[in-house]
Order: C-alpha cells, then structure tokens, then sequence
C-alpha cells in the first residue's frame, strides 16, 4: 500500500501538470487565434453589402492602400472598411472622448475626462450637424459608416484592445464622424478659454502698463508674410511696478525645468511657385506637428475614384480614421496641407448677474435664467453618476472665480457652423482660386492653409469659417449683456484673409502671426506661437534661388539653434566674467554646444535648460506679484523676458538678489546641479532626454506589454524653437513634400504604420524612416496584397 502511494502520487502530479500544460496550451492557442483573428483581411474576394460597384484595394509592402472605385460613395465605404480593419480602437476613442463616454470602456479612473467634455455637450451638436447636412454629404457618411461596420464584421475577433479590456465595440454611427472632428477641434483650440480668463486675472491684478508690457502684439522674431511689425513697449518704472518685494527661492525644482519640458506646439508648412523651382513646379511643404502615439494619427491612402465634384481623381495623402475624406495631399491638381492658425475663435464673457447665488443673467434681450443640464455617465464596474452644469444662450458655464462669478465660453465649435464636410470639396478642386475658395467656407478647426496648384500658383487663406466680431476680439473677458460686443455670425467667406502669389514666391507658416492689420482683426491672437520657427523657415527658403522636394525636406529636418544662440552667448558671457558657481566641464560644454539640438550634445541641453529656468523664474515672480498660484504661462513670453535682461531694470529682480548677473548665476548653478544629480554632466547629453516615446494608450497600464505595444525608444534632434520640432511625445504627426501631378517625386513621412495590430506587419513600418530622416516615396510601392469587394446581390436580384 505504501508502495502503491510513494507512485501513485506522481503519476497524480504528473497528470495534474499534463492537464495545466494542456490548459495553458490550449488558453495560448485561444488567445493566438483571437490575435491573429483581429488582423485584417488583405487578399482575395469578399461579397459585402453596401458598394454599388466592385472595389479593388491593393496594399504595398508598408500596407499603404490603393483604392480604385467607380463611385465617391464606394470609395467612402471602402475608406471605412480599410480604417475599421486598422484602427477601430482608435477611432472609437476619437467618438468617445468628445462624447464623454471613455468611462463606460475604462472605469471612474476617467470620469473627469469625461465630466469636462460632457458640458459642451457635443453628442447633442453631432445631431444637429448631421440633420442639418446636404444629401450628398450625408449619403458619403452613411456609406462610410456602413464600411465601418463592415470591416468591423469581416474581422474573426473584435479588435485586441477589446479583448484586454474585455467590451465589445459599438458600432459605429453616421454622428460619430462629427464627433471624431469635435475631437479634433478640442485638440487645435482652447475649448474652455483658459488662456483669455487667465489673461484676465493678470490684467486685474497688475497696472495697466505692467500689462502691456507683458501681454504684447508680437515680438522681434516675427516673420509675417505682409512683413508687419509692431512697437516695443517700454519696461514700466519702479513707481509703477516692481518686483523687489517677491520672495522667490532661485535653487528650486521650477515645472518643466527639471526634467525638460516635453510639451510643444508646432507644424510648419510652406509653398514655392513656379519660379522657386527648377522646372517651373509648384512644390508644397506640409510638415504637421501633433502628440505622438500607436497607432499614428494619420492614415495614409491613395484613391482612385470619382471625386464630389464627378470627376475621376488620384487623391493621395492622409486621411483621419472616424472620417470619409482625404485630410491633406494632392488631388493631381492641387495639393494642400495646414498649420494650426491659433486666431481667437473665442470669446469668455463675465455673465451680469444680481448675486452670485442668482440663475438670472443679462442679456442685450433682457434677463434670461440659467439653464441647468443633467447628464447621466455611465461607469463600467461601477454606478452611473450624474453630472448638472450650467447652460446660457451663449455656452456653457466654464469658470468660476474666488467671488463666484460666472464665467461663460462663447466658441465655434459649439456651434453647427463647426462642421459642414466642405473639406470633401478639395479633392474636386482644379485650381489655387478654387480651393481658397472652398477653404473660406469650410466648417472646420481655423487652421492656417496653404496651397499650390499644377500651374505653379501659391497662396495662403485660413480654412474655417471666421466670427463676425463688433471689434477686436478681446484677450480677456468681457461683458455681453448690452449687446455691444456679441458677435454677427460669421464673416462672409470673401472677407477671410489671403495671400496669393506674394513677390519672391514663397509662402510660410508655423503656428505664429501670418498677417497685420485688417486680416489680424479678423483672425485676432488666440495665443500665436513666437515666431523664431517662421523665421527660420522663411530664411531657409530665401537663403537659395532654387528648391527641390528633398531639400525642402531639409528644412523640414533642421535642427540648428538660432533661436538659442543669444541665450548660449548670454550663458558664456556670464561664465567668462567668473563668480558662478559650475564646474570647467560645464563652460567648455557650453562653449562647444554645436548651436544644434543634436542628440549628442550637452551643451545644448545645458543652454536649453537655463533659458527654461530663466523664463520660468520670472513668470512665477510675476504670478507671485499677481497673487495667482503656480506661474503665469504669457504667450510669446520671450519678448518681455529678453528684453528684462538687455535692459537689466533693478526694480524687476526678486528680493534679496543684488544684479541680474546674481540672478543668473543662481540659475546656470541650479541648472548643472540638476544635470548631476543622477549622472556624469559628459552622459547628460540632449538625446538622452529627448527620447521618443510613441506609446499605445493601453501600454501604461499593462507595462509588461510595453515592448509589444509602443514604438521603438529612439534619441531624437530637434525642439521647440526650430523646424524640427521634436520633444518626447509631440513632433511630426507627417512630413510631406509634393508637388501636383509630380507625386511620384514626392517624399512622406509617418511616426508609424498602417496597422494598429502589434503583430501586423504593418505596425512600425515607416517609423525608421521618420526618426531618421530618411527620404521615402510618397506613393506606395509594389502591389504584394489584393483584395476585392464585391457587392452582395441583393434579395430581388
């Protein structure tokens, strides 16, 4: 019997483990069938309903898709079934965020998300907008949709993200393209004002020269097309404002200055005529500057296919998953791309109320009561909540200050001008007079619109549609209640600004100022970005007579410091004339910094990392003075900076600090010791902190996936403050360079594939390209993929 027990226990765990490994064998084949059961069908022949005609979809060794359709409509389904079979996940977080409704898929953990967009109420508006759309663009939506959902269905498993987070995905509804572009527009703009009813408080607090000083109309480094220029105010006097009775602590850990900053705000993009050029072409330079994740924003696609206007076209470019339309490229005839214009497309207004307990509020009309809005949120594993906000004739109710007063976002996206799908009207354009025209009637985000056609023309306009403003649009709040300042509607699309065909025939933008005079009162600054990257832009394309598609890619990939030379040279002066507390290595890096941000330089690190304390000192000795918490955040803050320490006011230091020399010798100290703390100052190199990090949204919370999911951890040149912008999750969504009817010369870029499957083959390709700068055709390869759909008869046939 003992006998019998000593070996029947083995054989018992042996069987046990037999069964575990068949288990856990059969789990890994479950869970690799529902993998690869998620990649997308790529050959052979699907009967699908939906399309009126055969469609042909061809892929190259990257998965670029080549569509060829005998109708818009069919190219729209195909269009949604290629992103439904890609990037389904992405898309449905596109509806979701600007829905409010992340939580039902992720928890409470983002019932805050979800709260803020709830109260712009955007689910009511995508309505609005689609009841309110022509035939045609809404017979391309529900053709859309119904490829979605078709390449939803033809998948053998839902989506892998689904099957982590183990929901099903909805599927997908003609509103829910609307809601992908509110997405959009809360990414572009300020949706809640926060920069004018923060302006507010500044102007408030300080006087009114203090103000002006601070919160100027541009700077030095501007680089408008019209070449406007705007006065220098002079430093206020110690009588006025002064900031020797601010206590501020120089060796402290100031925000971004510690680790480098990794925020940004950029794209770049420009035009050369005919006269620019070798050959007598057009060339367009579309270098779009967004946050980097997996799967990338865009998607790329080329279409052969009966456009909106009949005529059969070429479209090539990128296209945004949750939408029927080509975003940015070429149609054979024009080709266009955008910058983030960064106008005022919004007003905070201070509601008139008779106590702050009050629902009533003043209007031009007379009192009106506030409207209480109630919103129910689902929780995935828990209870809904309910949200209630406050709602006038104006918006939404978005601010609060310490004296309860009400503060309300009057906006364009909140209106159902915001979207009209004129965008779609671009592909049919046959000429430069034609697309700006399109453009100025757009409903879309503003954005900064340049273009070339085949006959060598340029201009510039900005696409979306512009409010009809009584006067300038105001930086801070302002009071509506009398009617004075309400706005009119929107300008007639004629009165939008542009520039055709400008003498030298070059065109830029960059996020800054574009024009002066009447076309800044229509477009107003909703925070302009400085203008050293226009700058650089535009002397690059001065520097020579003639360009080609490469070298226009050169300036998409410049990475030289001339906006922190001055800061370098300040830093060496400083060094030179001794009393600073920093090693000999820390001089001699600055010294030898490159004037690049390349990845192997420290001294570029070092001056960067300076500056940014600088700036952030002062602006936190400003908010101090103000009474505001944190550090006031003013748009083009170099301008009053610089100019603070060419003049070197004493009434303008912190208390206890005798020079500005001491002032910045606390901060170039600060800087190595924060270089050091954890390394030698040789290892602190730029690269080692401008590291891109492409993650999947899921990556953060299943670390051990990471790998698998994100993008390769890659040292990167380029910044802020030049044509390549680059920090760690922000830079360049595309790069682009094409000319109409020549795009087989053109060059693409994309930080990652076609695919949003880790196991596709398609996931990272094209992302080595982008890190390294290396040019790679516009178009796509070789066919090595066929698939076609074929319409499903239907029940009376």
């Amino acid at each position: 019997m003992i006998y019998w027990l000593r070996h029947r226990w083995k054989r018992v765990v042996l069987g046990a483990f037999a069964l575990a490994l068949i288990t856990a064998v059969g789990i890994a084949v479950w869970i690799h069938q529902r993998i690869d059961g998620c990649l997308p069908v790529l050959d052979g022949t699907l009967v699908i309903s939906g399309v009126e005609s055969d469609v042909t979809i061809e892929r190259d060794g990257q998965g670029v898709p080549t569509v060829t359709a005998q109708s818009r409509s069919d190219a729209a389904f195909s269009l949604g079934f290629l992103h439904a079979q890609d990037r389904f996940f992405q898309m449905d977080l596109l509806r979701r965020q600007s829905a409010g409704k992340l939580s039902e898929i992720f928890g409470g953990a983002l019932f805050a998300v979800d709260d803020a967009f709830r109260r712009h109420r955007f689910q009511r508006l995508a309505s609005t907008v689609v009841n309110r759309l022509t035939a045609q663009r809404r017979e391309l939506l529900e053709a859309y949709a119904r490829g979605v959902n078709g390449g939803l269905d033809q998948l053998q498993a839902s989506p892998l993200e689904y099957l982590v987070l183990r929901v099903d995905p909805a599927p997908w509804k003609i509103e829910d393209s609307i809601l992908v572009m509110m997405t959009m527009y809360c990414d572009l703009q300020d949706e809640i004002g926060y920069q004018e009813y923060r302006l507010g408080l500044l102007k408030n607090a300080l006087p009114d020269a203090a103000y002006q000083f601070l919160v100027r109309d541009g700077t030095e480094w501007d680089a408008s097309l019209d070449g406007g220029t705007f006065d220098e105010p002079e430093i206020p006097s110690a009588e006025v404002w002064s900031l020797r009775d601010v206590e501020l602590d120089l060796d402290e850990s100031l925000g971004a200055s510690q680790t480098g900053s990794s925020s940004g705000r950029g794209s770049n993009n420009w035009a050369i005529s005919g006269t620019v050029t070798g050959d007598g072409r057009a060339i367009l330079g579309c270098d779009m500057h967004l946050s980097l994740a997996v799967p990338a924003i865009w998607y790329r696609v080329v279409m052969n296919t009966p456009t909106v206007g009949g005529e059969v076209r070429r479209l090539v470019g990128v296209t945004l998953p949750g939408l029927p339309a080509l975003i940015a490229g070429s149609n054979g005839s024009i080709a266009w791309g955008y910058t983030n214009s960064y106008g005022d497309f919004g007003d905070v207004i201070e509601l008139r109320q008779p106590s702050p307990e009050s629902r009533e509020y003043a209007t031009a009309d007379g009192p009106r009561q506030l409207e209480t809005i109630t919103e129910i949120v689902d929780i995935r594993g828990g209870p809904a909540r309910e949200i209630n906000y406050d709602w006038t004739e104006w918006g939404p109710v978005v601010f609060r200050d310490e004296d309860r007063r009400r503060f309300v976002h009057r906006w364009v996206g909140h209106d159902h001008e915001a979207v009209n799908l004129n965008l779609l009207e671009f592909e049919s354009a046959v000429d430069l007079e034609e697309v700006l025209r399109i453009a100025n009637t757009c409903g879309m985000p503003q954005q900064n619109f340049v273009c070339v056609d085949s006959q060598a023309n340029i201009g510039w306009t900005v696409a979306g549609r512009l409010p009809d403003r009584p006067g300038l649009a105001p930086r801070t709040p302002v009071d509506w209640s009398d009617g004075a300042l309400t706005w009119r509607g929107y300008l007639d699309p004629s009165r939008s600004p542009r520039i055709v065909n400008p003498p030298g025939g070059r065109i830029w933008t960059a996020n800054a100022r574009v024009v002066s005079g009447a076309g800044l009162q229509a477009l107003g600054d909703g925070g302009y970005a400085l203008g050293a990257r226009a700058r650089q832009i535009r002397d690059r394309l001065r520097a020579k007579d003639k360009f080609t598609e490469r070298e226009l890619l050169d300036i998409q990939l410049d990475d030289e410091a001339l906006f922190l030379k001055r800061w370098q040279k300040l830093l060496l002066d400083l060094l030179d004339r001794g009393n600073v507390a920093t090693s000999a290595e820390f001089k001699q890096h600055v010294a030898n910094w490159g004037a690049r941000a390349a990845v192997d330089s420290v001294g570029y690190r070092i001056v960067r990392r300076f500056r940014t304390r600088v700036v952030e000192s002062i602006e936190k000795a400003i908010a101090t003075k103000a009474g505001l918490d944190g550090r006031v955040r003013i748009p083009q803050s170099e301008g009053f900076v610089w100019q603070i320490l060419r003049e070197r006011p004493v009434h303008l230091l912190p208390r206890g600090v005798d020079s500005w020399d001491s002032f910045l010798a606390a901060h170039a100290a600060t800087t190595e010791a924060l270089l050091t703390t954890a390394q030698n100052l040789d290892a602190a190199t730029w690269g080692q902190h401008n590291k891109a990090r492409v993650k999947h949204p899921l990556s953060g919370s299943l670390s051990s996936l990471a790998p698998w999911l994100d993008m390769p951890l890659v040292e990167l040149p380029g910044d802020r403050w030049m044509p390549r912008v680059q920090t760690p999750n922000f830079g360049a969504s595309v790069r682009m360079v094409v000319s109409p009817g020549h795009e087989e010369d053109g060059i693409f870029h994309m930080p990652g594939g076609q695919s949003g499957h880790p196991e596709s083959p398609f996931y990272r390709a094209g992302f080595e390209d982008w890190t390294e700068g290396r040019p790679s055709p516009l178009l796509p390869g070789l066919a090595t993929h066929r698939l076609t759909l074929k319409r499903a008869a239907l029940p009376s046939e």
